[in-house]
């Protein structure tokens, strides 16, 4: 009797220690390319102000403060169900050459991406993109789009913009560069094919937060895409 006591301790105190446990992350990150679908995005393109946002490039573009640099924001979530749900995500970034070859591309130097943890992983450990883990919302109202992006239950961009323009099917390609280990440039592709482009007008931009010092200098244009699907390349050494 008191090895059977003794036994239903052992398997009380077990369960009761592993249920305490926090859960494992288990998930091995799949093989590039990378799938994302039903993407509705609010891009505008701007130029920056240089010595906001300088401390967040690195020395490698050779920037000054007089330098003009154009980039955007784009703040993107999907209500669509798949691999990598419940997705969204916001990047920040400057249309540079890094590697003074004429090949022109985008370099993140602000990123989030969430709440799955698995794609913000990604990110992380496939493309070097030092990304936060965070939430975002795309709201649609009629002509009127407003998005905001959070890390860390804090809100670091709050925007807003109104359709001007008919809305068209489009598709394209874009290529992005990161660091890797802040030695190697890697550059990836990504191929994307939306629903509607519909041309807009920037009403709103805010930054807080950790962003809360980064400002614009111009607007130059703003976009929504509608219903948008990525595929993401494999990342190259440059």
């Amino acid at each position: 009797m008191r090895k059977i006591i003794i036994l239903l301790l052992v398997c009380f105190i077990t369960r009761t220690v592993i249920a305490a446990a926090p859960p494992i992350d288990t998930s091995k990150i799949p093989k590039a390319p990378y799938i994302m679908e039903g993407l509705d995005i609010i891009s505008i393109n701007v130029e920056w102000d240089v010595a906001t946002i300088k401390k967040l490039l690195p020395p490698k573009l050779g920037l000054n403060d007089s330098s003009k640099l154009f980039g955007g924001i784009s703040i993107f979530s999907s209500k669509k169900k798949q691999f990598f749900s419940p997705l969204s995500g916001a990047l920040l970034w400057v249309q540079v050459d890094p590697n003074k070859n004429e090949d022109i591309g985008r370099w993140v130097f602000y990123s989030t991406f969430g709440p799955n943890t698995l794609i913000n992983r990604i990110m992380n450990e496939v493309y070097r993109a030092n990304s936060s883990l965070g939430s975002s919302r795309v709201t649609v109202l009629d002509k009127k789009i407003g998005a905001r992006a959070n890390v860390n239950k804090k809100n670091i961009i709050n925007t807003s913009i109104e359709v001007t323009q008919e809305c068209e099917p489009a598709e394209g390609q874009n290529k992005f560069y990161s660091y890797n280990n802040t030695v190697d440039v890697v550059s990836s592709n990504v191929t994307w094919i939306a629903k509607e482009v519909c041309p807009a007008l920037t009403k709103n931009l805010k930054f807080g937060s950790e962003l809360l010092d980064v400002k614009v200098k111009k607007y130059l244009s703003a976009n929504f895409f509608k219903q948008l699907n990525l595929e993401i390349s494999n990342p190259s050494k440059n």
